[in-house]
């Protein structure tokens, strides 16, 4: 990354001994889905609000998938790309067993980070929600306040394709109104309820194709893969006949 954007503004991201020198994201493959900092290009990752910067290397960050995007979802967003510097900083950041408050705030961070790698900003805020519900479904409390929020959502989708189907405008409006009285299920963090129930819509009905898809995939896959551990099939004339017991 160069050290300034368009808008003469400093990027947080530079090397990791020179804070004045560009970052460069070398990666190594460590496992199918696992990378890591290739040794000796680790980089450094500087708040706008000057708190200690995060120095990302491959010892302080042995695995990380990226951005954990499942399959049917990589339609929309890939693993990897322009938020891969934010994702690795987050991966970090984000640690078992931390308060929930350290995380919120690292989730705020990653959403920073993606501003400053100019990920389009309906993308960013979509996966900056993602991790946000990762964040919610640690503790059992806010787990529950998902689940009424997850209900009120399947709610609101049958409604909004149920008016769209009996051509009821009321219908339709009710339905594009409930995410905002349901972010608030979201607490402190309902900002990241209103963009994931918005963003249901949208991304919810190619997930559903795309889930299709793999799924035929995956049975096809696997009916080659039993085929394939199959004993080879022989003919038995092939075979010396045995000898009988009285020959020997």
């Amino acid at each position: 990354l160069v050290k300034r954007d368009g808008n003469n503004q400093r990027i947080p991201f530079s090397a990791e001994h020179d804070p004045d020198a560009p970052a460069r994201f070398v990666l190594e493959q460590i496992d199918d889905g696992c990378f890591r900092p290739a040794p000796s290009y680790g980089f450094r990752y500087q708040p706008p609000d000057g708190a200690e910067a995060v120095v990302v290397t491959a010892r302080s960050l042995p695995h990380s998938d990226f951005a954990s995007v499942p399959p049917f979802l990589s339609w929309f967003v890939s693993r990897y790309g322009r938020h891969t510097p934010a994702a690795l900083v987050h991966d970090q950041l984000v640690r078992d067993g931390m308060a929930q408050a350290e995380r919120v705030e690292a989730d705020q961070a990653f959403l920073s980070m993606m501003r400053s790698c100019d990920v389009p900003p309906v993308r960013a805020h979509v996966m900056w929600a993602a991790v946000t519900l990762a964040t919610r479904w640690v503790r059992w409390p806010t787990r529950l306040l998902l689940l009424a929020w997850g209900l009120a959502a399947a709610a609101g989708l049958v409604t909004l394709g149920a008016g769209i189907a009996a051509r009821e405008p009321i219908w339709c409006v009710l339905a594009l109104l409930a995410p905002m009285p349901a972010s608030l299920l979201w607490g402190r963090q309902a900002r990241a309820g209103l963009v994931a129930g918005y963003a249901l819509p949208p991304v919810v009905l190619p997930a559903l194709a795309s889930i299709a898809g793999y799924a035929v995939y995956w049975l096809v896959e696997e009916g080659f893969r039993r085929l394939r551990s199959l004993p080879p099939n022989r003919d038995v004339h092939d075979h010396p006949a045995p000898v009988p017991f009285a020959d020997r």
